[in-house]
């Protein structure tokens, strides 16, 4: 199980992942900014600069293959996307893979400018309210000229790279392609 360094505020969650690392202790694996799991670089976040809120302190991720680059923002908050955009020179990716922050909205305008993504997967939820995409974010990536979808209206999605291109999928098919014949 990789995570970050960053002090867990809720004590249910806390309390249950320690009870699971008891169980399991080489399960855990630690990370922050400049370290690699595999392919993923961490970009996010620091070492040693814990935000007061547990979704700034989200971690980060971004990886390339066959020339795709990929950047995985889980439900980073605003103060940690300041950060981000503050301390990497280029995020640009082809793809981000976001999900509903339970306080504010994820990708804020400047770092969508910073990213400059082609695609962008929104991992919401129906249920709680608060993991849903609010229709003010729809309405903003949808002026995006990324393509967009939304985990409540597409299900389940795939991301497949290959040298000859890329697509995103999901139970019912191709939903978006670029060099896939």
């Amino acid at each position: 199980m990789n995570r970050s360094h960053a002090k867990i505020r809720s004590t249910k969650y806390s309390r249950a992942i320690d009870e699971l690392l008891t169980a399991r202790p080489h399960l855990e694996h630690r990370v922050s900014v400049g370290e690699r799991i595999g392919a993923w670089e961490v970009l996010h976040p620091v070492r040693g600069k814990n935000q007061s809120r547990n979704i700034d302190n989200a971690l980060v991720m971004r990886a390339e293959f066959h020339g795709v680059r990929v950047l995985l923002m889980s439900d980073l908050g605003e103060i940690g996307q300041e950060s981000l955009v503050r301390r990497v020179d280029n995020l640009h990716a082809d793809l981000v893979v976001t999900s509903v922050p339970n306080f504010g909205e994820p990708l804020q305008p400047w770092l969508l400018e910073a990213i400059k993504p082609k695609v962008i997967l929104v991992h919401d939820s129906l249920f709680p309210l608060g993991e849903r995409a609010p229709a003010k974010l729809r309405a903003r990536l949808a002026r995006m000229e990324a393509q967009v979808f939304y985990t409540t209206d597409v299900g389940g999605t795939r991301v497949e790279i290959a040298p000859e291109g890329w697509r995103i999928l999901n139970a019912e098919g191709v939903l978006w392609t670029n060099g896939f014949r």
